[in-house]
């Protein structure tokens, strides 16, 4: 039972449950008094938890909430920031020179760099 079928494909599974029946034909029943239908039979019934899945919904909820507070404690020092970060960007785009838009160009550059330093290691 440790060999593949030589013409069966990888994707298809036919094999294996063909190779399960043929070994369960082979093999001889083996009696064992009941044994196997008494202990499913004392199995416990399953039970559906539905807190389970009401408890994830909770938390998505309380997470989503909790993100959506802080990020509206954050948007205005944030839009500060941005406003700080881009007005000397617009003013060397209104004033273009090479100094200027080297100005621009050296942060961009070494943001890139540090991506590109981070993505390889």
């Amino acid at each position: 039972m440790n060999c593949h079928p030589e013409s069966a494909s990888q994707h298809d599974d036919g094999w294996l449950r063909e190779w399960l029946r043929d070994d369960a034909e082979r093999a001889p029943y083996l009696d064992d008094a009941g044994f196997t239908a008494r202990v499913i039979a004392a199995l416990p019934a399953p039970r559906r938890h539905w807190l389970d899945g009401l408890s994830g919904v909770v938390i998505v909820a309380v997470l989503g909430l909790a993100l959506l507070f802080v990020a509206g404690l954050l948007q205005a020092p944030l839009a500060n920031l941005a406003e700080s970060i881009a007005e000397p960007f617009s003013a060397a785009l209104a004033r273009p020179s090479p100094g200027a838009l080297l100005s621009l160009l050296a942060p961009l550059l070494a943001l890139y760099l540090a991506g590109a330093a981070l993505l390889e290691g």
